[in-house]
């Protein structure tokens, strides 16, 4: 994972990639971190970040949360 801004930031992104190795779809549908208040999950859509409740990974996959 690495941390998209500075410590003192108040706004910060971090990316991954999320792999599913079971046989069934996986639904993260909570996300957290001991160095933030508020954590959450946005898609960018049209050029514009939108926040979702949600990711499906489909067994045996995975998702890149990137810029």
């Amino acid at each position: 994972m690495s941390e998209g801004s500075a410590p003192a930031s108040k706004i910060s992104a971090a990316y991954m990639i999320i792999e599913n190795k079971g046989d069934q779809p996986d639904k993260p549908i909570s996300t957290s971190t001991s160095i933030a208040k508020v954590v959450e999950m946005h898609e960018t859509v049209g050029g514009k970040m939108r926040r979702i409740k949600a990711l499906e990974i489909p067994p045996g996959k995975s998702v890149e949360l990137k810029p």
